[in-house]
This record gives C-alpha cells, sequence and structure tokens, in this order.
C-alpha cells in the first residue's frame, strides 16, 4: 500500500511479535514473504540468498506452500538474468504446486515466472498461454491480484504482437494502493506505445519513472526510463535504465530497446 520498505518494517515487527510467542510458524512465513518486497526494492542477490535458507526451513516443516512462494521468486530473478535453464530446473516444482494451491498470492506470480521462462527460450505461444491463465485465474479476484505483475505479462503480450491478451489486466481503473495505481501508469504507457501512442506513452513513461523511483521499484523503474527513451529518444533515460539493469543483473531487453519499428515511430 505504501512501500516495499514500510512493508519490510511491518514484516520485522510481525517476525519479532510471533517468535516472542513461540509462533514459529507464523514467524517463518513473515520471513519468507519478505522475497516479494526484496524483488521490488532490486535486492535480487539477498533475495537468492535469502530462498534457499527459506525453501530448507519450509522442506523441514512440510510447509508447501512457502516453499512454491519462494522458489518462484528466485525462478524470476534467475529468468530475469538470463539464466533460464536454472529458471527452468525449478518450474517443474513450483507451477503444479501454485497451479493446485490456487492461492493468488502464490498462483499469478508463479505463472508469471512460467511466461517469462517461456519467453526468454522462445517459446511464445507457450508464454501468451500462460499470460492469459494469469488474466483468467484473477478475472474476478482482488485488484492487487490483477496488477500484481501486470506490467510484465502487457510487455510479454506486446512482444508478441498480441496486446489483446495482457490488456484485460488494466481493467481497475480504481485502484487504491502506491504499487497498484503506478501498475496502472506504467500499463497504460505500455498500451499508448503498442498502440503507436508515441507522445501519449512518452509522458505516461516519464510519470511511470517518478513513481517507481519514489516506491523504490527498480526493475520496473528501468522498464519505464527504456519505454521514455524509446518514445523520447531521452539519452539520459537511456543511460539510467542501463545503469538499473545493470546493478539488478538484469538482461537488459535490447530487442526492446531497439525494435525498429518503434524506432521508425520515435523518428516520427
Amino acid at each position: 500500500m505504501e512501500s516495499p520498505r514500510t512493508a519490510i518494517a511491518a514484516k520485522e515487527e510481525g517476525d519479532e511479535f510471533a517468535r516472542r510467542r513461540g509462533l514459529e510458524g507464523a514467524a517463518g512465513w513473515n520471513r519468507s514473504e519478505l522475497v516479494w518486497m526484496m524483488f521490488d526494492l532490486g535486492q535480487w542477490d539477498e533475495l537468492i540468498e535469502l530462498a534457499d535458507e527459506r525453501i530448507a526451513w519450509a522442506r523441514e516443516g512440510g510447509r508447501f506452500q512457502t516453499t512454491t512462494m519462494v522458489l518462484t521468486y528466485k525462478a524470476i530473478v534467475l529468468a530475469l538474468r538470463g539464466l533460464l535453464t536454472d529458471a527452468a530446473a525449478l518450474r517443474d516444482e513450483f507451477l503444479p504446486a501454485a497451479r493446485e494451491a490456487a492461492d493468488p498470492q502464490v498462483l499469478v506470480p508463479a505463472l508469471t515466472a512460467a511466461a517469462l521462462i517461456e519467453e526468454g527460450s522462445g517459446n511464445v505461444p507457450a508464454a501468451l498461454a500462460l499470460v492469459g491463465e494469469v488474466e483468467l485465474a484473477t478475472r474476478d479476484r482482488a485488484d492487487w491480484t490483477r496488477l500484481l505483475h501486470a506490467p510484465i505479462c502487457l510487455r510479454i503480450s506486446v512482444a508478441a504482437d498480441a496486446l489483446s491478451v495482457g490488456e484485460p489486466l488494466l481493467d481497475r481503473p480504481d485502484a487504491r494502493g502506491a504499487r497498484l495505481e503506478h501498475a496502472l501508469v506504467a500499463g497504460r504507457a505500455i498500451v499508448a506505445e503498442a498502440r503507436g501512442e508515441i507522445g501519449e506513452a512518452g509522458r505516461l513513461y516519464a510519470a511511470a519513472a517518478e513513481r517507481w523511483d519514489q516506491y523504490e521499484f527498480r526493475f520496473e523503474q528501468a522498464h519505464a526510463l527504456l519505454g521514455h527513451w524509446r518514445c523520447t529518444g531521452d539519452d539520459q533515460s537511456l543511460r539510467r535504465a542501463n545503469e538499473l539493469f545493470a546493478r539488478l543483473g538484469a538482461v537488459v531487453p535490447q530487442k526492446t530497446a531497439e525494435d525498429p519499428l518503434r524506432a521508425a515511430r520515435r523518428a516520427r
């Protein structure tokens, strides 16, 4: 609702509260959920370390949903870093478990992770099918489930020239909470660019980049800056985007950055 740093403080307070009362399961769940905030903050190395620790803890106690959650976020980071073989090795465990649980906080990230893996491996139809599954699974769910990873799903859809698959995820214009509101702005920028509305897209990308900077969601901030460069030719935005991708260890989406069609639109 406010920021990942605020959320981490709440989780740490909850962890301390639970431990004082001997509620080890609750404390462990709190600690496992830190992967959500660490992903946003760009603390990806720490996320992988925590995930490995939490996977061992969850398996010892038979906590299958927690295992699924942390495996998923580790896979997302690995996929975004181009380590697709390593990410795919985790998918066979987390994806069936997430589908069986059908809990949106576990299922939506798992489907998104699997879509990233398929897209990175060149299996575009499979990636689109997974984005479609996200849309279907969240259609009658709360706003936060619908918008949780909407920008990633939209980028996958646009790259496959299938905007209609991901665009329905933006059907929550009144969503409240900083992360959801920022995701809506970022999503609208992606859609505007895909439709050739370059001036509007540039304005929206600039707004999204500022919002994500304040919120400290570094991966989405980098994508918003990259989009702003595509639409405006602002070299400072490109330089800043590349700095952020490098800090994260993420693969710079050069295909997206240098797409000839978008370059032609930018020239106009």
